[in-house]
């Protein structure tokens, strides 16, 4: 995947090696050719934004890009360059308006062509270039006219119609992986045959005391495929020079990358220090592209930062569409454990607390991931990874406790380590979580009753297809029974927070006089109460979670405390370098985090066969 890069140089100018013409695209490893599209008779417009400082310099002189079916089907075919992507009405109508230049384009053997007047050459401002075209005939073939690849690199697709997509909407996350533009972008100028640039991630957070290995991206801009590069490298103080050879040559596609690494010194003290990479030879050849070097950080820490997402789901007992929640829900409690931090927000029903809710809700069933992105629940199971995978600042872990010997209140301590330094306003948020609620007078309605619905995963889609209409019997776990801390906690967390301090927090909740919003007890078990903290940023989003235990119990999340001596490990958790759970640790490099039996944790890294 390709990114804008962070360095910026002023002035750049391309290698001499005599000006040719080279193609750019999105798919840059030349994959198999999809189509996607809206399945509506409609005037499209399709665009990228071509953002790369490695071009800049070149000139576009046109496009190409395939189209399906039969060009007849197709009229007012153009291509077009702007800075902006503009909509303006026109004869009543909502088009496409570019602000530098558009040509007319052609069909010919399924390929759109277009070249424009004069050549435009690539600067520093991002630029989009685009088509657009009218279908005149709906069939197979143009209900799906954009030509697509796999990816999700911002900016790869831009989209806008006359019908679907009044006003231009990026599509890439319009299927599962994303999609990019396999649209084909001319350009001209002074190639070499050499030619690579490193591409760092905006930084890597890596353990302690264990040699590991940086990874970072080699883009290739020469018109000869890459085999192998040498580097010159610098952590810290720390230098070094490393060679590394690609299981497969990086294609000789603009823009085309591949993953590069070299081995970590090892470190044993906690902080960010600075990285800097310099790709000299590539192919054994020197290596004269002017951004040859690329800097960014490393971040040491004891123990790596665990992301989970906050899911909160919104139910009733009188829904009888909300079993694809209750069935998600149990689903990936089942599968993570304490790892899937969820909290169900009951409607209508005797487990109802309130209908004043942290996330704005339009019906039922309905969901927030930490609170920014809302879904159906039958998504959950497919989207928790998707942000289970983000980067967090924050290490964090959640201990619950009775204030009392009557068990009548319970403490809920959270201990926070950030690995950077941030002065953004935050808050501690909590919520009282009940397991093992149920009452034989509880009925869940089941609109899923009597048919097998991919709705629902796992053993529940056969379960509420076997059940009734009505059903009785549930348990109803995650179920938020306290909300008064849900938008957090003034004064929780300092104005100005550093690296690597310990931050701790509490919280009392009463379990006495437990109620729903009308007033009737709630039959909560003490034994079977938790809490959930999260960390709100000032525009209410969470920045990651966890959920306690119960009162006495061990919580597998992960912390930052060192381990007593007298402790010990009662579990152990695998996770793959991007912070994966991993079931069978096996083939490769893990994290293997031990649970001691005073709750904290210590990570490690193992290699397997």
């Amino acid at each position: 995947m390709i990114k804008p890069l962070s360095l910026i140089i002023a002035a750049l100018s391309l290698l001499s090696a005599g000006a040719t013409e080279r193609s750019y695209s999105f798919n840059f490893d030349g994959d198999e050719i999809n189509y996607y599209g809206t399945g509506r008779k409609e005037t499209c417009d399709v665009a990228v934004c071509l953002n790369d400082p490695a071009l800049r310099g070149a000139k576009i002189t046109g496009i190409s890009v395939n189209m399906p079916g039969n060009a007849d089907s197709y009229e007012s075919l153009s291509a077009f360059l702007t800075r902006q992507l503009n909509v303006e009405l026109v004869n009543g109508l909502r088009v496409n308006v570019p602000d530098i230049c558009s040509a007319e384009a052609a069909i010919d053997n399924g390929i759109l062509t277009a070249t424009f007047a004069e050549p435009f050459e690539i600067t520093a401002e991002p630029i989009y270039i685009g088509y657009s075209f009218t279908i005149k005939e709906l069939n197979d073939n143009t209900a799906a006219p954009l030509a697509v690849v796999k990816g999700n690199n911002p900016g790869a697709l831009w989209f806008h119609s006359n019908r679907t997509s009044l006003k231009w909407t990026p599509y890439i996350d319009k299927e599962p992986g994303g999609i990019q533009s396999a649209m084909n972008i001319r350009l001209e100028g002074d190639f070499d045959t050499i030619s690579a640039v490193p591409e760092l991630p905006d930084r890597t957070v890596t353990l302690t005391g264990e040699e590991g290995q940086y990874s970072f991206s080699v883009l290739n801009y020469g018109s000869e495929a890459i085999s192998s590069i040498e580097c010159e490298w610098a952590v810290g103080d720390d230098t070094g020079t490393s060679i590394y050879k690609f299981p497969e040559p990086i294609k000789n596609n603009l823009g085309a990358g591949a993953e590069a690494k070299f081995s970590l010194p090892v470190n044993d003290s906690q902080g960010a220090y600075p990285v800097k990479v310099t790709v000299t030879r590539v192919n054994n050849e020197i290596n004269t592209n002017p951004l040859s070097s690329s800097e960014s950080k490393i971040i040491y820490t004891d123990i790596l930062p665990v992301r989970l997402p906050l899911i909160e789901e919104y139910t009733g007992l009188w829904c009888g569409n909300c079993p694809r929640g209750y069935a998600a829900l149990e689903w990936m409690k089942e599968k993570y454990g304490y790892q899937f931090v969820a909290a169900s927000w009951h409607n209508g029903d005797k487990m109802a607390i309130t209908n004043s809710y942290p996330s704005s809700i339009k019906g039922f069933p309905a969901s927030w991931i930490d609170r920014c992105v809302s879904m159906d629940p039958m998504l959950i199971p497919a989207q928790w990874d998707t942000y289970r995978n983000q980067e967090t600042d924050f290490i964090m872990s959640c201990t619950v406790a009775f204030s009392t010997d009557s068990h009548s209140q319970l403490t809920a301590k959270t201990r926070i380590t950030p690995i950077a330094d941030t002065d953004k306003p935050l808050t501690v948020g909590y919520l009282l979580i009940a397991d093992g609620l149920s009452d034989p007078t509880w009925v869940q309605s089941n609109y899923y009753s009597g048919e097998i619905s991919t709705d629902l995963p796992g053993e529940w889609a056969e379960f509420f297809a076997n059940s009734p209409g009505k059903v009785l019997g549930l348990v109803y776990n995650d179920v938020v029974v306290n909300n008064d801390h849900a938008l957090g906690v003034e004064n929780s967390l300092p104005s100005g927070i550093q690296a690597f301090q310990i931050y701790e927090h509490e919280v009392t909740f009463s379990l006495d006089n437990i109620t729903n919003d009308s007033g009737a007890l709630i039959a909560v078990d003490p034994e079977k109460v938790r809490a959930l903290a999260f960390i709100i940023d000032s525009n209410g989003n969470i920045l990651n979670s966890c959920s306690s235990a119960y009162a006495g119990e061990p919580v597998p999340v992960l912390g930052a405390d060192s381990i007593e001596a007298d402790a010990e490990i009662i579990s152990t958790l695998w996770y793959d370098l991007q912070g994966n759970p991993v079931i069978t640790p096996a083939g490769g490099l893990l994290i293997r985090v031990d649970i001691y039996s005073d709750g904290r944790l210590h990570s490690s890294k193992v290699a397997f066969p």
